[in-house]
């Protein structure tokens, strides 16, 4: 963020164009969103975090997270777990219920 402040002030009669590029080296080696081939996929986590960052997963509403809910910023949208690929399933009321045998489901 430092570089790339320093590069808006040296260079503002040419910053739409050449601070562009600074502002791209500004986040590398961060992650700057959830993977986007994990559908369905949230986090309350800020994003840029820095590569290295655990950032914890959830699943909107109507789905439950399959796999780890802890991933691991690697680069860009880049992300590694330690066991299992996180997915977003459906969750099937039916099935849960009668997993649980609640009364008033």
């Amino acid at each position: 963020k430092q570089r790339y402040q320093r590069c808006v002030r040296a260079m503002r009669p040419f910053c739409r164009q050449t601070c562009k590029l600074c502002e791209l080296d500004a986040i590398k080696g961060k992650c700057t969103g959830l993977p986007s081939n994990i559908s369905r996929l949230i986090t309350e986590e800020k994003f840029p975090v820095p590569q290295g960052a655990e950032v914890k997963v959830s699943c909107e509403e109507g789905y439950k997270i399959d796999g780890d809910d802890i991933i691991t910023c690697q680069d860009g949208t880049v992300f590694s777990w330690e066991e299992e690929e996180p997915e977003c399933e459906v969750i099937n009321e039916i099935k849960e219920c009668a997993a649980v045998r609640v009364n008033n489901c």
